[in-house]
């Protein structure tokens, strides 16, 4: 799961997601692998069987980055509930609104701005989430992201 923006503007993220093809994905626990792919009763067996709503795979991504890149916002919405920290950080200081911005994710957009997420975050190339809108044509979401800055 990475974007790249053209020309010689910073990239987004240069990862990518599990691919949920590949098999024997060590780096892949329960909660993220269920938020990732949108399975809600999974992740609240999961979570209710004690599992960590924050553990962070080797590019530092939680299961709420993954959900919000995905658009998996009912899953976003039960980890949130849950606890998880709207603003964690992966690797490259990319928030779960960073994620959500870049792909164009509106609907997790709004819960994670419901939830308080920092608007004014910037990841290791200086981005805001509302920079990263912009760089991957996500017009819809960094009107929205602006309008929360300039209110």
């Amino acid at each position: 799961m990475g974007l790249a923006a053209e020309g010689d503007a910073a990239t987004f993220a240069e990862t990518s997601g599990p691919d949920e093809t590949e098999e024997g994905n060590e780096d892949e626990s329960i909660v993220r692998h269920t938020a990732s792919v949108g399975d809600v009763e999974g992740l609240k067996k999961a979570l209710a069987a004690g599992a960590d709503k924050d553990e962070a795979d080797s590019e530092g991504r939680t299961a709420l980055h993954l959900a919000c890149g995905y658009g998996e916002v009912t899953c976003a919405r039960v980890l949130l509930e849950a606890g998880a920290r709207v603003n964690a950080l992966d690797n490259n200081n990319n928030t779960a609104l960073h994620y959500a911005s870049g792909y164009g994710k509106k609907e997790c957009v709004k819960l994670l701005l419901d939830n308080a997420a920092a608007v004014t975050l910037q990841n290791m190339d200086g981005k805001t989430p509302i920079d990263v809108a912009k760089l991957n044509s996500q017009h819809d979401v960094s009107k929205l992201l602006e309008n929360v800055v300039f209110l």
